[in-house]
């Protein structure tokens, strides 16, 4: 929290002297400059990330109440709003000062063990949660979200007079939409945010993500020549997927001979996986009898 206070105190000493900002967490790496975005949404006082992950439903953001969780930002939305402040840009204006020193009186004002950081706090003066206090009333007014824009693409907070956009998670990208989603192919991602990445800070899972995507620039550790590597066994011909006519049934279903006989191509696929099992039992035999690292294959 002590963090947050800083981090606040420079935002509003940049606002302050007439600087749009831009900020982001350590473990943001940028793919691309933001301005069209910023350009796309002029009515804005505020962006930021969400933890969103379905980005088909965060990519409409018509009217509507219903919403899946972590994605409710469209306007008339009645639940699950969530904003992100691992990126988050600010426009120099009264409305981004406003929030971003309430914002940082906020954190200053919480003492001892409280489990509150800067993001749950955040969340709270904007209403998308619920809260203790003077931030109490802007749960009851941020629901059902009132737009702030022509497009309902920006929204007002629980104050009524700020606003704020979520920024699609199609452009700020957590490692769950940019790893997995996008088998790590950047498409629109102007960022890519390292949330939903387990074991951090444990163990240097993040750092893998990054090496993964190209967005690390490091140097590649020695090579001792001290490693095994094999082709995995490859399918043949793809059988049909299956004989006809269907075997009878036993009970529910079919016995396993039966489904078997009846489905070449599951035959087959079973098959492979026992090969695929062979193989990979004799590289690690023989990469432990020769003192090398294997390597799987792709």
């Amino acid at each position: 929290r002590a963090y947050g206070v800083t981090k606040a105190e420079v935002v509003l000493w940049l606002l302050r002297a007439g600087r749009d900002v831009s900020i982001s967490d350590v473990d943001v790496a940028w793919i691309a400059p933001p301005y069209a975005l910023l350009r796309s949404v002029p009515d804005a006082d505020v962006l930021s990330g969400t933890d969103c992950l379905n980005v088909p439903y965060d990519a409409d953001r018509s009217p509507r109440k219903s919403n899946v969780r972590n994605c409710g930002h469209q306007s008339g939305s009645t639940w699950s709003a969530w904003f992100n402040t691992g990126v988050m840009f600010f426009r120099a204006r009264p409305a981004a000062v406003d929030m971003m020193e309430e914002w940082r009186d906020t954190m200053a004002e919480i003492k001892g063990e409280a489990q509150v950081d800067d993001q749950l706090s955040f969340n709270q003066l904007v209403g998308t949660v619920g809260a203790s206090g003077r931030h109490a009333p802007k749960f009851r007014r941020f629901y059902p979200l009132k737009p702030a824009s022509e497009d309902g693409r920006v929204v007002y907070d629980g104050n009524g007079s700020r606003r704020i956009h979520a920024i699609p998670v199609s452009q700020v990208c957590s490692a769950h939409v940019f790893h997995v989603q996008q088998s790590a192919e950047p498409r629109g991602c102007l960022v890519l945010h390292l949330t939903f990445v387990e074991g951090w800070p444990k163990n240097p899972a993040k750092y893998w993500r990054l090496r993964e995507a190209g967005m690390l620039p490091v140097r590649p550790e020695p090579f001792d020549q001290r490693y095994l590597s094999f082709t995995p066994p490859q399918p043949g011909p793809t059988p049909p997927e299956r004989h006809e006519p269907a075997p009878a049934r036993a009970g529910n279903g079919w016995t396993v001979v039966a489904a078997l006989q009846w489905s070449p191509r599951l035959k087959a696929h079973l098959e492979l996986v026992d090969r695929h099992i062979a193989a990979l039992r004799n590289a690690i035999g023989i990469a432990r009898a020769l003192g090398r690292q294997l390597v799987m294959p792709r």
